[in-house]
């Protein structure tokens, strides 16, 4: 899952507008979409490693938030976690994360804040994009990831284990 947002954000400099906290909120949604609308196989491929028995698994992306923030979310959903709780969860970030004030220093320091956290209205735009393109999360989790009852069943048993 490629990262576009930074490429996204110096095309907008680039053609003479000076960016903005709008831009790059805008900027990160257009990404989380993204996620869903060009993305799900990679998310797929995901979850058929979480029903392999191999483990240790990590996930990560470049900075460990936004395309891992997603995935998480995806797996919490996926166990039957409360929403509320996977925002709370994912809202973590904020709280934990710390950006590497050398990256993209090309870019002004109000849009590099936002890069180097999350909003709820960031994975929300995900979401969105799920209800536009599959009507609902359960149908997403079924035809978009592959997730019927057995593999759910599959990934409770061996991830819910107490």
């Amino acid at each position: 899952v490629e990262p576009t947002v930074v490429a996204a954000l110096r095309a907008i400099a680039a053609a003479g507008t000076p960016l903005s906290t709008a831009h790059a909120v805008d900027v990160m949604r257009a990404s989380y979409r993204s996620y869903v609308q060009n993305n799900t196989q990679h998310f797929r491929a995901l979850f058929g490693h979480l029903l392999e028995d191999r483990a240790p698994l990590v996930i990560h992306c470049t900075a460990g938030k936004d395309r891992t923030g997603f995935a998480c979310a995806l797996i919490l959903h996926t166990l039957g976690v409360a929403d509320d709780v996977i925002e709370q969860d994912y809202l973590l970030t904020n709280r934990f994360y710390r950006r590497d004030p050398a990256s993209s220093s090309d870019l002004p320091e109000h849009v590099k804040q936002v890069l180097g956290s999350v909003r709820q209205s960031f994975l929300a735009a995900a979401f969105e994009a799920i209800d536009a393109d599959y009507g609902d999360l359960e149908t997403y989790l079924r035809d978009g990831l592959g997730l019927g009852a057995a593999e759910r069943a599959r990934l409770e048993a061996r991830y819910l284990q107490g």
